[in-house]
């Protein structure tokens, strides 16, 4: 029989370290990893987030993870969010998932002050648990409103080779890869694997310069700041040994042009964030960089590579086939309940913006954004 235990302790969750660990292998769960998830909290959480993380056990052994935290957002909502970065899951299988959300409920529904809503950002669509975390909820009080949906393109490697996953491309993509990595070869360029610590530091100050780079012409980003670098240096220190923290580079003449981040577990290997010097633009360096961690990825035996949310034409030229991830809030029913479903508009206007509107008016309406609504960025 499972059971629930409520955590509000750092230092007691990280004492879970490497159960949490194998959960996160097991389940193919990069971004899940303890080693991302708890790096986030300590140096990207909101300054007002308290710990609230579920742990169930099966008798002894950890079986899931529901890695929330609460804060206070406008309106002075209380707002159960989870811990980390990009896709935000619980860590269960899809044979517990249901009986592990009933307990989750049970738990969650007890705090005090209790929540206005749970936000839910990135989780894929497959997973149940949002729509059984609503249904759980004691008296039926909370409502499931599904915000925005996201596209992840992926690549499928298991079961077949590189040349063979090769040869199934078009043959104007084979033609425009190897003329790539000729023209890079020419001007003396080469892709590389950071593999330790050694190499870690540089190359991950490599890669904040070149995302900046990137952005600033657009208004700066939104993920990347000093919070998040710090958060990176842990990440990696803890992952890189099992390479399941890669930065794959592109370097000429000593000097890095493109900078990408994978993260891996399990076989799954998922793209984050990268960046490249728009002087060097005619080689198509973001594009050699995938081709590198792809053709990585078949060495090693992966089984996917996760291109990352967003719907750009370069991924799908790797891709054949795709996941969707959802934003979806639980909301509380009572008089606040209008307020929490304006939780996510400045997401959902971000959404429509990225898929409606030309580069230029999107900086325009990014800069509108910014100074109509001052907020804290909390990734």
């Amino acid at each position: 029989m499972l059971r629930g235990v409520l955590i509000d302790d750092i230092e007691v969750l990280d004492a879970y370290w490497h159960a949490w660990d194998e959960l996160a292998v097991l389940h193919r769960q990069p971004f899940s990893s303890p080693a991302w998830v708890l790096s986030w909290w300590r140096h990207v959480a909101p300054p007002s987030a308290h710990l609230r993380t579920v742990l169930v056990f099966d008798g002894l052994d950890l079986v899931g993870i529901a890695p929330f935290f609460v804060d206070r957002g406008r309106s002075g909502l209380f707002r159960f969010r989870l811990l980390g970065s990009s896709r935000r899951d619980f860590v269960v299988g899809a044979e517990l998932e249901k009986e592990m959300t009933a307990i989750v409920a049970e738990q969650v529904s007890r705090i005090e002050p209790s929540p206005d809503l749970i936000m839910i950002e990135g989780v894929p669509h497959h997973r149940s648990w949002p729509r059984l975390l609503s249904n759980a909820w004691p008296a039926g009080r909370m409502k499931l409103h599904r915000q925005f949906t996201q596209r992840a393109p992926s690549a499928r490697l298991e079961g077949r080779t590189y040349d063979e996953w090769f040869q199934s491309k078009s043959h104007s993509f084979r033609k425009s890869m190897r003329r790539g990595v000729r023209q890079l070869e020419a001007v003396g360029g080469k892709i590389s694997l950071t593999r330790d610590e050694s190499e870690l530091a540089k190359d991950l100050e490599a890669f904040v310069r070149l995302h900046h780079k990137r952005w600033k012409s657009r208004g700066g980003s939104r993920v990347l700041d000093d919070r998040v670098h710090r958060m990176l240096e842990d990440a990696a220190k803890a992952l890189i040994g099992q390479l399941r923290f890669r930065i794959w580079s592109i370097k000429i003449a000593g000097h890095t042009i493109s900078s990408n981040i994978f993260l891996s577990a399990g076989g799954e290997t998922a793209y984050w964030l990268g960046g490249f010097d728009e002087k060097w633009s005619d080689l198509q360096p973001s594009i050699l960089t995938i081709l590198a961690a792809l053709e990585h990825g078949f060495i090693t035996g992966d089984s996917r590579l996760d291109l990352g949310a967003g719907a750009q034409p370069y991924k799908y030229r790797f891709s054949d086939s795709e996941d969707y991830l959802e934003s979806l809030l639980i909301v509380r029913s009572g008089l606040k309940a209008p307020l929490a479903r304006g939780q996510m508009v400045r997401a959902r206007t971000r959404m429509a913006l990225a898929e409606h509107l030309p580069t230029s008016t999107k900086r325009r309406a990014r800069h509108a954004l910014r100074l109509m609504t001052p907020w804290r960025r909390s990734m």
